[in-house]
C-alpha cells in the first residue's frame, strides 16, 4: 500500500524549473492590469484613489492606462496614458479631480464613430462634471471642454445632450455641438 502512495506522490510533483545561467537574466514579469470596468465593479466609484486599470479601445486603437494620485484636501490628479499596440506612450492626459475619483469611460460623444474619453472631474450626489477628450485621427486626444449632468449622450439630430438635476424635483438639459474641436 505504501508503494502506491509513493507513486501517486511522484506523479503530482511538479517538474523542476531550471534557473537562468549566471550570464543570463530572467525576463521581467509585468503585471497585466484589469480593465477599468472590472476594477470599478470591485472597488466602486467615488473613491479616494483609483486602482490602476486599462481601457482597450479595440479595432487597432490605442489602450488607455488609468491611474490617480490619492486625494489630498479633497483634490487629486487623474492620469490617463494613451498607449499604442506595442505599449509605447503616445500621450499623457492629466486632470484635477475634486471631491472623489470616479473611473473615466469611453463614449462616441461627438458622433464621428471614434471612442472619446469622458474624464470625471467633480462627482456629486447626482451630477458629474466631465472633461471631454475627443479622439483624433492620429490616435491622440484633444480636450474639447467640460460637460455636466446625470446623463450625457447624442440626440438623433447629432447634438450632445447633457441632462442634470438642479434639485430633487427639477431637471435641466443643455444641448451642445462640437465646432472646430470645441464644445
Amino acid at each position: 500500500m505504501s508503494g502506491i502512495a509513493l507513486i501517486t506522490l511522484a506523479a503530482c510533483t511538479p517538474e523542476p524549473v531550471e534557473a537562468p545561467a549566471a550570464n543570463e537574466t530572467a525576463a521581467p514579469v509585468q503585471a497585466e492590469l484589469q480593465t477599468c470596468a472590472i476594477t470599478e465593479a470591485a472597488t466602486g466609484a467615488m473613491i479616494a484613489q483609483l486602482s490602476a486599470c486599462t481601457i482597450a479601445l479595440g479595432g487597432g486603437q490605442p489602450t488607455l492606462s488609468v491611474s490617480s494620485q490619492a486625494m489630498t484636501d479633497g483634490e487629486g490628479r487623474l492620469r490617463i496614458e494613451v498607449l499604442d499596440a506595442s505599449g509605447a506612450s503616445l500621450q499623457v492626459i492629466e486632470e484635477t479631480a475634486i471631491g472623489a475619483f470616479a473611473y473615466p469611460y469611453i463614449e462616441d460623444i461627438d458622433g464621428d464613430g471614434a471612442a472619446d474619453i469622458m474624464a470625471p472631474l467633480l462627482t456629486g450626489n447626482v451630477n458629474t462634471n466631465y472633461a471631454v477628450w475627443l479622439n483624433g485621427a492620429d490616435g491622440t486626444f484633444r480636450r474639447a471642454g467640460e460637460l455636466s449632468g446625470v446623463s450625457i449622450g447624442q440626440t438623433p439630430e447629432g447634438m450632445i445632450a447633457a441632462s442634470g438635476r438642479s434639485n430633487a424635483a427639477e431637471w435641466e438639459t443643455g444641448y451642445y455641438r462640437i465646432t472646430d474641436g470645441a464644445l
